[in-house]
C-alpha cells in the first residue's frame, strides 16, 4: 500500500511538472505571438512613414519644379519685353535719324524754300526762324 501512495504521488508530482512545463510553454508561445505582432506593427508603422516621408519629397520636388518653370516664363517674358523695347527704342531712333537726314524733323528744315506762298517760312523772310 505504501509503494501504491509513493507511486500515486510520483505521478501526481509527475502531472504538476507537466501541467507547470505547459503553462510555461504557453505563456512563451503568447509572449512569442505579442512579439510578433509588436513587430508588425512596428513594420507597418515604418512602411506608413516611408510612404509619407516619399509622398511629402515628391510633393516639395513637383512645387519646385512648378517654381522653375514660373521663373522660367517670368524670366522669358521679362527677356521678350526687353527685346521689345529695345526693339521699339531702334525703330524711333531710325525714325529720328531719317526725319533728321531729311531735314524733317521738327518741320520744315531752315534752308528749304518753303511752302510757295507762305512767306512767312520762305528763306529770307522776315517769318523763317
Amino acid at each position: 500500500e505504501r509503494k501504491a501512495i509513493e507511486d500515486e504521488q510520483a505521478r501526481l508530482l509527475h502531472n504538476l511538472r507537466q501541467q507547470k512545463l505547459e503553462m510555461l510553454i504557453n505563456h512563451e508561445q503568447q509572449q512569442l505571438a505579442l512579439l510578433r505582432h509588436q513587430h508588425l506593427l512596428e513594420s507597418e508603422r515604418r512602411v506608413a512613414a516611408t510612404k509619407a516621408l516619399q509622398a511629402e519629397a515628391k510633393a516639395a520636388r513637383e512645387a519646385q519644379e512648378r517654381a522653375e518653370r514660373e521663373r522660367k516664363q517670368k524670366f522669358e517674358a521679362a527677356k521678350a519685353a526687353a527685346r521689345a523695347a529695345e526693339e521699339a527704342l531702334k525703330a524711333e531712333s531710325m525714325e529720328r535719324k531719317g526725319r533728321a537726314w531729311l531735314g524733317t524733323e521738327g518741320g520744315v528744315p531752315d534752308d528749304s524754300p518753303g511752302i510757295p506762298g507762305d512767306e512767312k517760312h520762305s528763306v529770307g523772310s522776315p517769318g523763317a526762324n
